[in-house]
């Protein structure tokens, strides 16, 4: 039987070493500080505002908002429906809305028209103050 013969070794693999001079770091400038536009100046709360989506496309990507004009809420139905009888011989179409508030009780919520917009609700509330006789113009509230 031959026996086999191991294997020479192999010689150590020898990395050269270099020198080598350390760089001096330059500072890192930060990047200039970018400057923000200024902000449009809030809505005023009487002019509707103006900008209208311009093409269909942009149209699509607003949802329509269902809303409402919240004229008045009653603890007890008795005058939400005395109200809403008062409302319908003005003209008005009122509907009533029956919420519990947690912490405060049961309201009958009494609410005029159902608007896409809020120029749309804006407009119609600023006629119901004018037309109602009422103290205020109530709220616009989502439907």
């Amino acid at each position: 039987m031959v026996e086999d013969a191991p294997a020479p070794a192999r010689p150590a693999l020898q990395v050269p070493r270099i020198a080598v001079a350390p760089i001096a770091a330059a500072p890192i400038a930060a990047p200039a500080p970018e400057k923000e536009a200024p902000l449009p100046p809030p809505p005023d709360e009487d002019e509707p505002p103006t900008a209208e989506p311009d093409a269909p496309a942009e149209a699509a990507l607003v949802a329509p908002r269902k809303l409402t004009l919240q004229v008045k809420a009653a603890k007890e139905k008795a005058e939400a429906d005395a109200f809403v009888a008062e409302l319908r011989r003005a003209g008005f179409e009122p509907h009533v809305i029956l919420a519990d508030v947690p912490g405060k009780g049961r309201f009958y919520r009494v609410r005029v028209g159902r608007f896409e917009s809020m120029p749309e609700a804006r407009d119609f509330q600023r006629k119901y103050k004018a037309l109602s006789g009422q103290p205020d113009g109530g709220f616009i509230t989502d439907l």
